[in-house]
């Protein structure tokens, strides 16, 4: 066993008056003459003069009995017509004429709700296709991932060991600075940390690999979080790596040296068993620039990163808050 340095973790309006009438004021000639005529309005000169014409007298004939009473009957029924056609031209025609117009408003206001109904439904309608039809795509698509996995870790492992003790991948076994490290323990292989704000790796030395599914089962025993590396170069200690915490938070990274982070993914999962001693299964698939997440077998995420194309595999522990111990076993490796 040998001392390593941590590896730190990376993180945050007046009307007018009308003019008086002004009188006419009759002239001293015309008082001369006309002395009985005062101020007036209406004319200026004399009156022309008298003349005497007798009207002959015109004999009357009194009408009978029954032509007075026939046109007093008359009379009435003209009246009487002139007030009913008053009325019906004053009352009934403006009744009608608003009965009318009241229906008119009526069929267009009717007309005009019934089209933003449809108008409406139509939007309606149109953003639950789009929402039906993403959701479905969003299905197909996890399905076609999920169907990836399973094909995936069909067959035989390239590399597969339970990590109770050192193997063919040569792990890295050494006490960090701090406290913890990596070791074997209890039929798994440890990845312990106790400084806040630092993860301890623990790299396979003698793995390299390109295309693959790496899989292994993750128990935190104490802690914050746990995860695996893929893609490493320890010396350089450039890597991708996919975190997995107690609190249902999974996160994927490429790191670029000691202090710099980049981050691809990060989500709350439903499928992480949260809490301390919860075992977990975590897997990569990663082809290509083409890296899917799972974790208990299921389809979580997918990112699309070429920083990295091959390298070692690892495991880690990291302290946000609290010293943190990872414990892993069965750890699995498809080469694709």
């Amino acid at each position: 066993m040998s001392d390593y340095k941590t590896y730190q973790s990376f993180s945050s309006p007046v009307t007018p008056t009308p003019p008086s009438s002004i009188p006419v004021v009759a002239s001293q000639e015309e008082q001369s003459l006309h002395p009985n005529i005062q101020n007036f309005d209406s004319y200026r000169y004399p009156s022309p003069p008298t003349i005497a014409y007798t009207i002959p007298e015109l004999t009357r004939r009194k009408l009978p009995f029954w032509a007075l009473a026939t046109l007093s009957v008359l009379l009435l029924i003209s009246v009487g017509t002139g007030a009913w056609l008053t009325y019906y031209a004053g009352f009934e025609l403006p009744a009608q004429a608003d009965a009318m117009a009241t229906a008119t408003i009526q069929a267009a206001t009717t007309t005009a709700k019934t089209q933003a109904t449809q108008t409406a439904q139509s939007h309606i309608n149109a953003t639950a296709t789009v929402s039906t039809q993403a959701t479905a795509q969003v299905q197909q698509t996890a399905t076609a991932l999920q169907g990836i996995y399973n094909q995936a870790t069909s067959g035989v492992p390239t590399f597969q060991s339970p990590l109770a003790a050192q193997d063919s991948a040569n792990w890295e076994i050494y006490n960090a600075q701090g406290g913890g490290g990596c070791f074997f323990a209890d039929g798994a292989l440890h990845a312990s940390v106790q400084r806040q704000n630092y993860y301890v790796p623990c790299f396979a030395l003698a793995s390299n690999f390109a295309d693959m599914v790496f899989e292994v089962e993750m128990t935190i025993t104490s802690g914050d979080e746990g995860g695996i590396i893929f893609r490493g170069d320890n010396t350089a200690s450039k890597f991708y790596y996919f975190r997995v915490g107690r609190d249902g938070i999974a996160a994927l990274y490429a790191t670029q040296s000691n202090n710099e982070s980049r981050n691809l993914f990060y989500d709350r999962v439903d499928t992480i068993k949260k809490g301390i001693n919860q075992t977990n299964i975590v897997t990569i698939i990663a082809r290509a620039s083409t890296i899917s997440l799972y974790i208990n077998k299921q389809y979580v995420g997918q990112t699309q990163d070429t920083t990295y194309t091959s390298g070692q595999i690892g495991l880690l522990a990291s302290d946000l808050t609290n010293a943190t111990d990872v414990a892993y076993t069965n750890a699995r490796v498809w080469q694709l």
